[in-house]
């Protein structure tokens, strides 16, 4: 049997030893000095998994990332990188898709488990690229909606005259009124302004990914709290972030092309693999003893208990 293939971009060539040396035994590996040279690989080579760094010379892995979804849209893309940057962290999901950001120094285990993991899904999920790109797109004879949570009221006056005109439009203020509209209209994308005071929208989004992972999420950004991002691109597989002020007709380019995503994955169940989160974080929170998760409150709307139990029982 073949072993699957990864290939690992970095101009270090201490990284790209450490890399050998961690996955040798049992993947094909290719590695790549720069962005330019990794190009020139992934079109020569079916890989089923890409990890880049972010940080180098000529082409930073953003790019490296934003050209390898456009060669080989099945193949699974990691970012590495040493430092937290914001815009890097947005882009990566933006224009590369990202798998996971991975950040520097890494934790072994955890690489060679996140590294397996893409490995699985690239396999069990991998794209006939030919037939995505003769397959017939149709429109589901229901429109899927769209559900704007806008705590702040800030969000609904910068996109509103951008919202779609052929999906429904679902406007609300809290996570109550959401889960309410989750209940009983057919949503197939959130658009969530997060702020500061607007954290638990984060553990919400988390949630939604992982128990309903078709409906797709769009994060409008009012703060640059690069955990918050690298967080819901890890654990919440975002779709898309916007920083705001939105430009103008941004986020209706951003639904529509979510909505066209929303319904592929729908029509194509076995992609859902592809965007498995990490449920990290969720297995450390229900390490706790069941009293103290019913403690977390905070002020806000939902205990991490409730707010879980809640998207459980959602019949989506």
């Amino acid at each position: 049997m073949n072993k699957p293939t990864l290939m690992f971009v970095d101009d270090e060539q201490h990284i790209l030893n450490a890399m050998n040396w961690l996955f040798r035994k049992n993947y094909n590996l290719i590695f790549a000095d720069s962005g330019e040279r990794a190009v020139e690989l992934l079109r020569d080579n079916q890989v089923d998994v890409l990890v880049s760094d972010q940080k180098m010379p000529g082409m930073r892995g953003t790019e490296v990332l934003r050209a390898a979804r456009e060669i080989s849209p099945s193949t699974i893309r990691l970012l590495l990188t040493g430092y937290s940057d914001y815009s890097a962290a947005l882009e990566s999901i933006n224009e590369g898709e990202v798998f996971r950001f991975v950040q520097k120094p890494w934790n072994n285990f955890k690489l060679k488990d996140t590294i397996e993991e893409a490995v699985e899904i690239s396999l069990a999920a991998h794209i006939d690229e030919e037939a995505v790109k003769t397959e017939e797109y149709k429109e589901p004879e229901i429109p899927a909606g769209v559900l704007v949570i806008d705590p702040d009221g800030d969000l609904k006056q910068q996109i509103e005259a951008d919202l779609p005109k052929t999906s429904p439009v679902h406007i609300v203020a809290n996570l109550a009124d959401a889960i309410t509209k989750l209940q009983t209209e057919k949503i197939g994308i959130m658009v969530v302004e997060h702020s500061n005071r607007t954290k638990q929208v984060v553990d919400f989004i988390k949630m939604m990914k992982q128990h309903h992972p078709a409906i797709i999420a769009i994060v409008a950004c009012k703060n640059e709290d690069i955990n918050d991002v690298i967080d819901l691109i890890n654990a919440g597989q975002v779709f898309r972030f916007i920083r705001m002020p939105i430009r103008p007709a941004m986020i209706r380019m951003a639904i529509e092309s979510g909505l066209k995503h929303h319904i592929t994955l729908v029509n194509r169940p076995k992609l859902l693999k592809r965007h498995k989160v990490d449920s990290t974080a969720f297995d450390e929170q229900f390490s706790k003893p069941t009293s103290e998760l019913r403690e977390i409150k905070t002020g806000q709307e939902f205990s991490f208990f409730d707010l879980i139990s809640r998207i459980r029982n959602l019949r989506h």
